[in-house]
């Protein structure tokens, strides 16, 4: 069983990655986009060496589903699901109100400016609600505390790398305070969600 498994579940691993593809044919404006920038978003300082941790979120994200695989097998069933949900939920927002961020003008040629400027002709200011980045962010920042094996460094090392890749999304003017409460948010219900309905799943199964 654990052999079939680990088959699959490797398979598994791809969905992600592909159903995330479904983003960029959404990011393009529609007739009516909303601005959710805030006064107190104005105040947030450009960062660029934040652009770092922005795009070390995609190998954090399989690389830490790869080990909740291993690891926790009912526990990244559950997390993977969440994340699928976080996405089919904010496509769902991106269609019926699209937002957007306007980004600062950016001045240089270092190497940081350089990834900045990669990241945003990579992706368009639209989309922002909720901001993906965060949301699937905050999905692993809980799964790493819900180990049944307790693992300190890896529950540690995602909290911090999840909680530094949040904060880049303000810094690099990717997204607004409200993109990333809207993130955190969803993220918290779904995976509280999904347990509930997962535990109640095996305790029937065990009961019967």
């Amino acid at each position: 069983m654990e052999k079939q498994f680990s088959k699959y579940g490797r398979l598994s691993l791809l969905i992600l990655p592909m159903f995330d593809s479904i983003y960029f044919r959404l990011d393009h404006p529609r007739e009516r986009v909303y601005n959710l920038v805030t006064s107190f978003d104005q105040r947030i300082p450009f960062i660029k060496f934040f652009a770092l941790p922005y795009i070390v979120w995609y190998p954090f994200v399989i690389l830490t589903l790869a080990w909740l695989m291993k690891r926790e097998p009912r526990l990244y069933v559950s997390t993977l699901i969440a994340c699928l949900m976080g996405l089919a939920l904010s496509y769902s927002f991106y269609i019926l109100a699209q937002t957007t961020t306007p980004r600062p003008q950016i001045i240089g040629n270092d190497w940081l400016t350089r990834i900045v400027l990669f990241i945003y002709h990579m992706d368009e200011p639209y989309n922002s609600f909720p901001s993906i980045h965060v949301l699937i962010s905050f999905i692993l920042f809980q799964a790493g505390s819900k180990l049944k094996i307790p693992s300190p460094f890896f529950t540690g090392l995602v909290r911090v790398v999840a909680g530094i890749i949040i904060l880049s999304t303000l810094f690099i003017k990717q997204h607004t305070l409200l993109d990333v409460a809207g993130g955190i948010g969803i993220g918290s219900f779904l995976f509280w969600l999904v347990e509930i309905v997962s535990q109640k799943i095996e305790q029937a199964i065990f009961l019967s």
